[in-house]
């Protein structure tokens, strides 16, 4: 409260704007009329906004007697945060080759805000499952999925999500609970051990042979093929005998 000089009784008006510049505070978004004897006023306003208010007196019988207004206050009405989003489990991956890196694309579900507003989301990959050190933090994106940097084999890997009003930027969610995923190698089979092929008549033309090896066992568990080629010297060089026309399996 305020006292007039002259011992009159005091009135005031409240202006509240959402954006702190003269052109809004010519037309508030709301304003009281004069209030007398009291010094507070309840007024309804939206979450997710900054408010600005002021406060204006006069002297109650001389109403020309107007004050300057006040210092100007502000506060935000929050909103209620987003959700977290639900993850879509990623399955264990193979790499294409043993020691090239592979990217991944995440998925989870769509999120939607308490008031209506369409959310954004950011992930974070790690290869630790407190996230102590993730190897990446996406940008906020509209999207619900996302591909990954290059991920190195041999590694499980976590990864989490986070909403956000999109409009009221503030109102994040907590992270999702996180999934994990495993990128393996995918190792080559060893190389094939050759059954000896014993030497034949020489006078013999034209003979079919049956060149046989022990199977390999494929270290991820994959079905092997094969590939043969036969030469007339020890240097494997200059044009095959005889060599497969494809992969060949058992």
């Amino acid at each position: 409260p305020v006292a007039c000089p002259d011992g009159d009784e005091v009135q005031y008006r409240v202006q509240v704007v959402d954006v702190n510049d003269q052109t809004h505070w010519d037309n508030p978004n709301y304003s009281t009329g004069w209030l007398s004897g009291v010094t507070s006023t309840i007024i309804s306003l939206s979450a997710g906004k900054t408010w600005y208010w002021r406060v204006q007196a006069r002297d109650e019988v001389h109403i020309n007697a107007e004050s300057p207004w006040s210092n100007i206050d502000s506060f935000a009405i929050s909103l209620p945060p987003p959700p977290a989003p639900v993850l879509i489990p990623e399955p264990d991956i193979m790499s294409p080759t043993p020691s090239v890196p592979v990217s991944v694309t995440l998925n989870w579900n769509s999120v939607t805000c308490p008031d209506g507003d369409p959310a954004d989301y950011r992930v974070q990959v790690d290869n630790n499952n407190d996230f102590s050190s993730p190897i990446e933090t996406s940008d906020w994106i509209l999207s619900t999925n996302y591909t990954t940097v290059p991920l190195t084999s041999g590694k499980t890997w976590y990864w989490r999500a986070q909403a956000r009003d999109k409009i009221h930027q503030y109102s994040e969610s907590v992270w999702s609970s996180p999934d994990s995923f495993k990128v393996t190698p995918n190792l080559p089979p060893p190389a094939p051990t050759l059954t000896d092929e014993p030497d034949f008549d020489g006078s013999i033309t034209g003979y079919d042979t049956k060149l046989e090896w022990a199977p390999a066992v494929d270290p991820d568990d994959h079905p092997v093929q094969y590939y043969v080629v036969v030469y007339d010297n020890p240097n494997y060089s200059g044009t095959p005998v005889h060599l497969t026309t494809d992969w060949i399996s058992g």
